[in-house]
């Protein structure tokens, strides 16, 4: 049966239903956006006017949507935007032409039908809640499905029609004749199959070639120095693929995080010191230059906050600490929680703003330790103000702490790294480094100043062929006592930005990131939301933020006038005490991210992909050659 056979309204593939089924899966894209966006912690609350933000809230975060690494929501998403993309693919005829492609639409499709449904049926009966947008999603699925149904079916008749002819050509001549023209009452030829995938492209996959994350700087130089040996011997003759990449010889940088690690290896029971916390499993330790598995780091601003945390994070995976801050208090803490981890712990009161006490510093944990194999730069101080009522020393003293005490223990770092040619220096920064918010000027140019810093520090390093590696990492709104310390001209007390993340998540990353390079790592989905839409609606981003970003960095509670502030010299130096990792956000604050887990095992969500697609391929071949 050909395509003349059906009149225009007969026509399964005809534009007057495909583009229907195109905007229905526009809307649930948007539909399932939303509630990603929820579930990332974008959007605070659901919207629903049915049964309640409450019912939805409950739906949406129930333990069933939790039970994969990233939200359901956003697998929707994607599913819904293959919908429209296949919608609008192919000819009018494609049923003939693509039928092929058909299917995939139809697979889709109904995949996405079965689940959305079935999830909605099984949540109504184990969270006996209802959401709204939720019945909206299987509604668009229920409907997309029957409507594609009639040119699915079309598709699988042609394609079961063409098998048949196939094995009756069989049948008579003992071969299939493809070149037969095909007759006025028969569906024309399909397509030339498409080429078979090289053997060199499947070697890749299954070597883990064409993406170095989550390998480190001696995988590459152990790459580099196979294929200069291979090419000096005359080996690499013409055709002969690449050798495979021996991972027994790299075991350093096999390193992957366990799964507690989406969890940042903490139970909510921790405390603001660490003290608690669950420790994060790595398979292997990363080996110190003098041959023990043992690895001397480096954490500058380690007296609270991220700082204390990465200290504690980094004795767990069993390094030997040297923590730099101002405060004593702070720094006897830190010092504790490392040593309880077993490990050697330097403690060494310092002020990073000063060029001269890190490099002495430097000099003293080299003394006193070894070797330093990973420098992580964390200190930083901040002032909440408008930028009309800031004062210039003000400015000079944040800029001096976060910007020049990175630069200063950069190049503390690199005068020691580079003789050895290796090392890792890790910078801590922030999605202001990308997108300034009103407050805190001072603190955002700072770490702008970070983020060009790093990025021509590594492009020198490239081109010296260096090996040692230097990372950022940017934070989003993390719980650390700085917002009961920061200077503040608010008239009511500092928060942080929801949503807000533990400082347990972020060590945990920061020692991920120590064994696995990344020349950037974005920590959270508020994270890469920032920074992305900075790169898109900048303009947009400057008008919502002039609005909602007063309120959303103050809580309902006035300030205390007289509350001592870190600017200058450390409050726990004036009898305040040690503070710990911990802020007063604990309830509001989250150990879990979704985003950063996929953003640490994107090798294994990439590969998973790629196999699903050459396995669909081998598949496709299988069942619709002729």
């Amino acid at each position: 049966m050909t395509a003349a056979a059906f009149g225009t309204r007969d026509n399964p593939s005809r534009w007057a239903r495909r583009l229907p089924e195109a905007a229905l899966a526009t809307l649930g894209v948007i539909v399932a956006g939303y509630l990603a966006s929820y579930q990332l912690g974008i959007v605070h609350a659901v919207w629903d006017p049915l049964f309640g933000s409450a019912s939805s809230a409950s739906v949406v975060e129930s333990p069933l949507s939790r039970s994969l690494p990233v939200p359901d929501a956003a697998l929707g998403t994607l599913a819904y935007l293959v919908e429209a993309a296949l919608a609008l693919t192919g000819r009018a005829d494609r049923w003939i032409s693509q039928s092929w492609l058909v299917v995939v639409f139809g697979l889709v499709v109904a995949g996405l039908g079965v689940t959305a449904i079935g999830l909605v049926l099984i949540q109504a009966f184990v969270v006996h809640a209802w959401c709204s947008l939720c019945l909206t999603s299987a509604v668009i699925s229920l409907v997309m499905s029957a409507s594609a149904f009639p040119e699915v079916r079309a598709a699988v008749g042609v394609l079961a029609a063409r098998r048949a002819r196939s094995r009756r050509e069989v049948a008579v001549s003992g071969r299939p004749d493809n070149t037969l023209a095909p007759s006025p009452s028969s569906p024309p030829p399909p397509p030339p199959p498409a080429p078979p995938i090289a053997r060199s492209a499947l070697d890749a996959v299954a070597d883990g070639r064409g993406n170095g994350d989550g390998r480190g700087d001696e995988a590459d130089a152990s790459d580099d120095a196979r294929t200069r040996a291979t090419r000096s011997s005359g080996k690499e003759a013409a055709g002969e693929s690449r050798p495979r990449h021996d991972m027994t010889q790299n075991p350093t940088h096999r390193f992957a995080p366990s799964e507690r690690f989406a969890s940042g290896g903490t139970t909510p029971g921790s405390t603001g010191s660490g003290n608690g916390t669950a420790t994060a499993t790595h398979d292997l330790l990363a080996p110190a230059g003098d041959g023990t598995s043992r690895r001397v780091v480096v954490v500058s601003g380690a007296s609270a906050g991220v700082g204390r945390a990465a200290a504690i994070a980094f004795a767990k995976d069993g390094c030997d600490v040297a923590v730099l801050a101002r405060g004593e208090d702070g720094l006897d803490g830190a010092r504790r929680d490392v040593e309880a981890q077993g490990v050697r712990a330097l403690p060494i009161k310092c002020d990073v703003a000063d060029a001269d006490a890190v490099e002495r510093a430097a000099d003293q944990v080299e003394r006193e330790f070894g070797p330093i194999d990973v420098w992580v730069n964390v200190a930083m101080v901040s002032v909440f103000s408008p930028a009309k009522e800031m004062e210039p020393d003000e400015y000079r003293r944040v800029t001096e702490v976060t910007y020049l005490g990175q630069v200063y223990g950069t190049l503390s770092a690199l005068k020691r790294m580079l003789p050895r040619d290796r090392g890792r220096i890790i910078q801590v920064g922030s999605a202001l480094a990308y997108r300034g918010i009103p407050l805190q000027s001072a603190y955002c140019g700072a770490k702008h100043a970070i983020q060009g810093f790093t990025e021509s520090v590594r492009c020198e390093l490239i081109h010296d062929g260096s090996n040692v590696k230097i990372s950022m990492a940017q934070l989003p709104a993390v719980n650390t006592p700085q917002f009961d310390w920061v200077k503040s001209r608010l008239p009511n007390r500092a928060q942080p930005v929801p949503p807000i993340f533990q400082p347990e998540l972020i060590a945990n990353a920061l020692v991920w990131l120590s064994h696995n390079y990344r020349r950037e790592l974005n920590i959270g989905g508020s994270t890469d939301l920032a920074i992305y839409a900075n790169r898109v609606v900048p303009g947009w981003l400057d008008h919502h933020l002039a609005w909602t970003g007063y309120d959303s960095q103050q809580t309902d509670q006035p300030r205390n006038p007289d509350q001592p502030n870190n600017l200058w010299e450390p409050v726990d130096g004036r009898g305040g005490g040690d503070h710990g990792a911990h802020g007063r956000f604990d309830d509001r604050a989250s150990y879990e991210s979704r985003q950063l887990w996929a953003a640490t095992h994107r090798n294994v969500l990439l590969g998973g992909v790629a196999a699903a697609a050459v396995g669909a391929f081998a598949l496709m071949r299988t069942m619709f050659s002729r």
